[in-house]
């Protein structure tokens, strides 16, 4: 964030983990697990992080395929645990998260289903996550690298 503190997430087996950094403190805190049903897969684990210490972090969830994801605010993981970002009936790939200084996210992802690929996005407006939005579908691939989401302060 701007004031230089941060965030590392990792997996160890289905394990999803998490660190913060303290600028101030030059200290890490202990893990916290994040999800013990994760899985990355190609392009599956996303972190974004604003400029006042706001964090999300999104995966696949090796049980289900789905999307889910955590917020970080004030210094603390929030929520009972993970949140479902989207449910798809196929798998998603090529994730990537944003955040907001107000605490707003959005993730975004591939999914193809009978070769034809879509990118669509999930929206966290402040109290929950909004059911997935169709942006494009292409008969071609759509290239995982060409990817990449922002969020402004609005």
């Amino acid at each position: 964030d701007a004031s230089g503190n941060g965030l590392i997430t990792w997996l160890q087996g289905n394990t999803l983990y998490a660190k913060s950094y303290t600028q101030a403190s030059g200290t890490w805190s202990a893990p916290t697990t994040l999800s013990t049903t994760a899985v990355i897969g190609y392009g599956g684990l996303a972190l974004g992080m604003s400029g006042n210490g706001n964090a999300v972090v999104s995966w696949i969830d090796s049980g289900s395929n789905h999307i889910r994801a955590r917020r970080y605010s004030g210094g603390a993981w929030q929520g009972a645990g993970p949140e479902v970002v989207e449910a798809l009936a196929s798998p998603s790939t090529s994730i990537k998260a944003a955040i907001n200084n107000a605490g707003q996210a959005v993730v975004t992802y591939l999914n193809t289903t009978a070769f034809i690929s879509s990118a669509y996005a999930s929206r966290f407006s402040g109290s929950a996550w909004a059911a997935p939005e169709l942006l494009e579908t292409n008969a071609l691939s759509i290239s995982s690298n060409s990817t990449s989401v922002g969020i402004d302060n609005y």
